[in-house]
């Protein structure tokens, strides 16, 4: 167990003597009393209070945080105790969380379930069109004098599905409803 006098560890630690015997009391910091009267702190408990490995400097006097560690105006960086890279994560966090909320009401961002809903409702009558499909033109297939000519048949039949979805469908209020329909339209082949 490494041991300092409360006051060089005072000296070391950047706080008083009265904060140490405090942080004592209270169990959050070990040490013990010699018979004379003084205190010995123990720095491993000392170190995990304040955050620190291997007994670096702990003084916080112009600090500044990169990538988890404290940079202190050219003395020997003293890495981040868990609760301050909680508390900086928290932070992050909330700025995070304030940048998404003010993207949602800018409208730059759309909530998932309504995309969900959104396209569904537009790919529907398209799915139920492409799946009664078949029925509709089999005999014309049947009929058709070569692969080429079937081909043209099925293209066609799907061409008259997508363009009746794009007429029928009203645009004029969704955004995303507007940008599907685009798609769709670039899908088209020309004739």
């Amino acid at each position: 167990m490494r041991e300092l006098p409360i006051k060089e560890a005072s000296a070391q630690y950047g706080c008083s003597r009265t904060n140490f015997q405090k942080k004592i009391k209270k169990g959050q910091i070990r040490g013990r009393k010699l018979k004379n009267g003084r205190w010995m702190i123990d720095l491993d408990s000392a170190d995990e209070y304040y955050g620190r490995a291997g007994g670096t400097d702990k003084r916080r006097t112009g600090e500044s945080v990169v990538d988890g560690e404290i940079k202190t105006n050219g003395k020997t960086p003293a890495k981040l105790s868990n609760l301050g890279k909680v508390e900086i994560a928290l932070k992050l966090e909330k700025i995070e969380d304030q940048r998404l909320k003010n993207e949602i009401r800018k409208k730059e961002l759309i909530n998932r379930s309504d995309i969900g809903e959104s396209a569904f409702e537009f790919f529907r009558p398209i799915r139920d069109s492409l799946q009664g499909e078949p029925d509709r033109i089999a005999a014309k297939i049947r009929a058709a004098d070569s692969d080429h000519e079937a081909t043209l048949i099925m293209r066609e039949a799907n061409h008259k599905i997508l363009e009746s979805a794009i007429k029928n469908y009203d645009t004029s209020d969704d955004e995303l409803k507007k940008n599907l329909t685009e798609v769709l339209l670039s899908m088209l082949p020309l004739h």
